[in-house]
């Protein structure tokens, strides 16, 4: 017990990239110090003063010298960087901080973002996670942060994981009243395939995640449509009929559920090679995801052109940014891609904002997009 809370201490000293958490290094760990050596004389019968303090010295640490956004920013990237660090300091006890560091992440929000509009973007977006990576390490920060996941099925986590597994994480969620959105695999799979045993693990594939989106209460499950014409181009209409076929079988299981389903764009050319998709599967409720990375880095079409075309089957966003030669998942706004003009497009074709998810590879690009968002999404939150 005294170990654990010797690396909490450590953690709130120590904030991303090993710079230390703080204004000068003065009173607040001197307080923190002597609070610990208190704790270390005790059992853990005192564990709620110390986790008080460890939530006065981060908003401390966040408040010296800056305004209100910068203390959310501060509090915030701390927030996302901790527990990872956490994991890797103390593998051991990682498992039963989760707890703690969950009752922390709530009590800075509340503390930091009272009032401020970030808190509900969190709330209405989703952000992409593998199942893998969510289930080790970034629970409890989707968890305390209010992020709703949008969970990425792979062939690996449908191997690697028990069914008990997807219940504990799906349970976790639904107590804490988060969304789940799902992201079937893609990876080898074609939809259409000419090739029976293909087609045969594509169409068993999808059906997984049909049960595990059961299991989650997903409100959407999002598929990559899969055609590409330099591949498929000179078998079209063979593929197209696959195609509906997978596609149709899995919308009229999901309607029974209302679950809705989702077909995104990925190395299509033009919008156009989907609309005759679009058309069959309108019955069945199936609705557009654009993707726009998958746009600016594999399209010859326009993002105007896409909304123009797409437009009435559009449902979902998948937002990140690229320098329009590879899907490289940047933050919004660090690459070519124009998305204050999508949005206005968005905000003058459709009634209702379409449903955000964002992409980020990697951590520091979460924010960033956030921020972006607040700036410059068009319709009120």
């Amino acid at each position: 017990m005294v170990f654990r809370f010797y690396c909490l201490q450590h953690l709130l000293r120590i904030g991303p990239r090993g710079r230390r958490v703080g204004h000068d290094g003065g009173d607040d760990e001197s307080e923190l110090d002597a609070a610990s050596d208190k704790k270390n004389e005790h059992s853990g019968e005192e564990e709620e003063p110390f986790f008080h303090l460890m939530v006065e010295y981060l908003a401390k640490a966040g408040n010296h010298k800056r305004g209100t956004q910068g203390r959310e920013n501060s509090l915030l990237h701390f927030l996302m960087h901790s527990s990872r660090l956490f994991e890797y300091s103390c593998r051991d006890c990682y498992d039963e901080a989760n707890v703690h560091f969950r009752l922390i992440y709530k009590k800075v929000m509340s503390l930091s973002m009272k009032g401020i509009a970030m808190r509900e973007i969190l709330s209405k977006i989703y952000v992409n996670v593998p199942f893998a990576m969510l289930s080790r390490t970034y629970l409890a920060r989707f968890i305390g942060m209010r992020m709703n996941p949008e969970i990425g099925i792979d062939a690996a986590a449908l191997l690697q994981y028990r069914i008990e597994d997807y219940h504990r994480v799906a349970g976790e969620l639904h107590e804490e009243g988060l969304h789940v959105n799902l992201h079937a695999p893609f990876m080898d799979l074609s939809p259409g395939s000419p090739d029976p045993s293909v087609l045969a693990l594509t169409r068993e594939r999808f059906d997984r995640v049909r049960v595990l989106a059961a299991i989650f209460g997903a409100k959407r499950v999002i598929f990559h449509a899969g055609y590409d014409r330099r591949r498929y181009g000179f078998m079209r209409q063979s593929w197209v009929e696959k195609a509906l076929e997978t596609w149709s079988t899995l919308a009229r299981a999901f309607r029974k559920t209302g679950t809705i389903m989702l077909l995104e764009n990925v190395y299509e050319h033009s919008p156009e090679d989907l609309v005759e998709l679009f058309k069959a599967l309108q019955n069945e409720g199936v609705g557009f995801c654009l993707d726009t990375g998958h746009q600016a880095a594999f399209s010859g079409a326009s993002l105007d052109r896409w909304v123009h075309v797409l437009g009435p089957y559009l449902r979902q966003l998948h937002l990140h940014d690229n320098r329009g030669e590879e899907d490289e998942h940047l933050a919004l706004g660090e690459g070519n891609i124009d998305f204050e003009s999508l949005l206005k497009t968005l905000k003058a074709t459709i009634a209702n904002p379409p449903v955000l998810t964002l992409e980020p590879h990697k951590e520091n690009d979460l924010w960033p997009s956030i921020e972006y968002l607040e700036r410059n999404w068009p319709w009120e939150w």
